[in-house]
């Protein structure tokens, strides 16, 4: 369904990027200068500042929709154009291609309100997870928009990685090295032994992503990964690395009208959902999984139980939501700031603002979390002493500023780790029940 803006909503944005284009300045004859971009904020102003309407706007791109959608839009198809280094800075008007202004703003609104557009994002899994789908399964849907599929024939003929434009080609071929202007000429292809995690989203995902729908896809992901951690059918393995580590990425993919993929281009991961994918494994359950017919069933069973969180909509989202914590908290290098992502875990699953607010946020989370994990009167009482100790050196952190953890702190550090691991569980296996009970 696309925007489907009021007539009188589309006339006034007409005016204001009538007036608002010409002012925008275009640097080395390719690179949208953003600050003279500034101006295009009036016409977000135009747009409703509330509603259905609003909330959709701010889902598919940020706060500001209209601006980032014409600045990534305009920096989209200049980018096919020749980097000139000692091009003087130039206004749109003066590129012949943008010189009929009101032209070119109604194309822009027209092509504003046509979104949401919908995409596949295809995320490349670290090859240590290769083994979470016995050979015979090409295809296992997680839920209705994010599946794992495998790189077959028929795959690679609907996801096509090659353009007939060899400019737009290269939006599909990975930066190489660390300069960002050095592209490799390597065509880009599917690999047969590596397991993606596909993403099926509604929204808009420019060049260089960040808008709310490239996040949410990269969320799920990371969500994914959590969430494997916390059912173990991950573990979570840091290794120090020499030199510059691998970049896991993912491939953009835009439904056209006839409903075929087209192939847009190549993003990488942000940092910290770099740095969670890099250390993944396949969890042995401490060397008792050593047969391979034993590991994939394991997987399979592990695969099923994650399934009901990415296909309960919106009751699962508390579960998404601490499943990217766990992982940040696994994937980070500071250990003061991973041990406070773990401590979100548990107060996004067990926390209530206004039951904590009349007894204390860390008595609330203490009590929860024994009463949900504890499976004898004697772990609960375990476990409440723990999280006094534990949360204690939350506060430590986050009120005192804490700069070093102890070696009996790094060990309650692992404890909570484990508390959060087996409170997400938990509330799966409740999610499923409910699911279950629900049919």
């Amino acid at each position: 369904m696309s925007l489907d803006l009021h007539a009188k909503c589309k006339a006034r944005l007409l005016e204001v990027l009538v007036a608002g284009l010409p002012v925008i300045k275009v640097n080395h004859g390719k690179y949208v200068d953003r600050r003279s971009a500034v101006i295009l904020v009036l016409g977000d102003q135009v747009l409703p500042q509330g509603g259905e309407l609003r909330d959709r706007l701010i889902e598919y791109i940020d706060e500001f929709p209209l601006t980032s959608f014409i600045v990534e839009t305009l920096g989209e198809e200049l980018d096919l154009g020749e980097y000139i280094s000692d091009a003087p800075p130039m206004t749109l008007p003066q590129i012949e291609r943008y010189a009929d202004v009101p032209a070119l703003a109604a194309r822009l609104i027209e092509s504003f309100d046509s979104l949401p557009w919908t995409y596949q994002l295809t995320f490349a899994l670290p090859q240590a997870l290769s083994g979470l789908l016995p050979s015979h399964i090409d295809v296992f849907p997680l839920g209705p928009a994010v599946r794992l599929v495998r790189a077959t024939e028929k795959f690679a003929q609907e996801f096509p990685l090659t353009a007939e434009d060899k400019r737009r080609q290269r939006r599909m071929q990975p930066i190489q090295g660390m300069a960002l202007l050095s592209l490799s000429d390597e065509t880009p292809v599917w690999k047969t032994d590596t397991l993606y995690l596909q993403v099926l989203t509604d929204g808009f995902v420019p060049l260089y992503g960040g808008t709310s729908t490239a996040l949410r896809a990269e969320r799920l992901v990371r969500a994914f990964c959590g969430l494997g951690i916390a059912v173990r059918l991950f573990s979570h393995q840091y290794r120090f690395r020499w030199g510059p580590t691998a970049k896991h990425h993912f491939y953009v993919h835009r439904k056209k009208p006839d409903g075929t993929w087209c192939p847009e281009w190549r993003l990488d991961v942000n940092d910290n959902t770099n740095r969670g994918l890099l250390d993944l494994e396949m969890h042995t359950l401490d060397g008792k999984l050593v047969i391979e017919e034993h590991k994939a069933m394991w997987a399979l069973d592990r695969l099923r139980d994650m399934a009901a969180a990415f296909s309960a909509e919106h009751k699962s989202e508390p579960i998404l939501r601490a499943s990217q914590w766990l992982l940040d908290s696994h994937a980070g290098r500071d250990e003061l700031l991973s041990f406070v992502q773990a401590m979100v875990v548990l107060e996004i699953l067990l926390g209530d603002k206004k039951v904590s607010d009349e007894i204390g946020i860390g008595e609330l989370l203490r009590n929860r979390c024994a009463y949900l994990i504890g499976r004898s009167q004697e772990e609960r009482t375990h476990v409440l002493g723990d999280f006094n100790k534990i949360y204690r050196v939350r506060s430590q952190i986050v009120h005192s500023g804490k700069h070093q953890l102890t070696s009996e702190e790094r060990q309650l550090f692992l404890q909570l780790r484990t508390m959060c691991r087996l409170v997400i569980a938990k509330e799966l296996e409740l999610l499923e029940a409910d699911l279950t009970g629900a049919r």
